[in-house]
């Protein structure tokens, strides 16, 4: 999903804001480490991995090794420090027959969940059971909508 900017853009209109001297501090490196970071690749003989396509590559990594957890997780944490969070993009398909049989598919997501809290579990744990939980109330949606639009 294209949010618009890519790595280098986004990495110019940082440096455009906060300044050359924020980043080499930040980072420990010259102001040509900065140009290239922030070149378009399609204009430039040297383009470089700036931090945010490292970091992508971490992320990257972790999910061809079967972390996909993990790697949502280092996503998380990025949206966290911005008071926001992140679902993962994914298609909700009902598998259960009718809005009934959906909504009685809900309720062992929310028992472990509303457990493992009463427990005090992690906050890893409790994040990923509250994915699964939201991921078996967006499928009764799904189903509920789905009949709606057909009775009409």
């Amino acid at each position: 999903m294209d949010n618009g900017y890519a790595s280098w853009s986004f990495f110019r209109q940082a440096r455009r804001v906060l300044g050359d001297a924020f980043f080499t501090r930040l980072f420990r490196v010259g102001r040509r480490q900065l140009q290239r970071w922030s070149a378009d690749p399609a204009h430039t003989d040297e383009p470089r991995n700036n931090p945010i396509d490292r970091i992508n590559t971490i992320l990257n990594a972790l999910e061809k090794r079967g972390e996909r957890d993990l790697a949502l997780e280092g996503v998380k944490l990025l949206a966290a420090g911005r008071r926001a969070s992140v679902v993962p993009y994914e298609e909700v398909s009902p598998n259960v027959d009718g809005v009934t049989g959906s909504m009685l598919r809900d309720y062992p997501a929310l028992v472990t969940l509303h457990k493992a809290m009463m427990d005090q579990a992690g906050e890893a744990e409790v994040r990923a059971l509250l994915h699964r939980a939201k991921l078996e109330l967006d499928d009764t949606l799904a189903h509920y909508l789905r009949e709606t639009r057909r009775a009409e």
